[in-house]
């Protein structure tokens, strides 16, 4: 009988505009220009520029034909753009091969493919965005 069927648990939809981890997903427009601070707990897409210092503790994917300058922190940073400055991903930095990174990256993780562009320095260690220490343990 029905009536003393056991309930399942109704299974969850994403949400329209969720990201990874079902935290919200902000676009920043490709006509749009950014200057100044942007901080937050979300997923950011940045199809346009941005200028300044960015302090995210969700994902950001700098899309192409996206351009990024400045101090650019977030957990996972992915970029098909151009990225200029200091990029910190405390968990993963992943570049596409439409991407061009010129300035200092440090991240836990690193993975390029083929054709994107890296100029500058780059850090790998446990605590991004700490300078890894000369000369061995102590």
């Amino acid at each position: 009988m029905a009536l003393f069927r056991k309930k399942t648990a109704a299974k969850s939809k994403p949400v329209a505009g969720a990201g990874a981890g079902g935290k919200d997903t902000t676009y920043l427009g490709r006509k749009l220009k950014v200057k100044g601070t942007v901080s937050g707990d979300g997923n950011v897409i940045i199809l346009g520029q941005l200028e300044g210092k960015f302090d995210l503790k969700g994902e950001l994917t700098i899309a192409e034909p996206a351009n990024v300058s400045g101090e650019i922190r977030a957990g996972l940073i992915s970029v098909k753009g151009l990225a200029e400055g200091t990029l910190i991903a405390h968990d993963k930095l992943h570049l596409e091969p439409s991407a061009k990174v010129y300035g200092k990256v440090h991240a836990q993780t690193v993975s390029m493919r083929e054709g994107a562009q890296l100029d500058g320095e780059m850090a790998m260690s446990s605590s991004p965005g700490r300078p890894a220490k000369k000369g061995g343990a102590s």
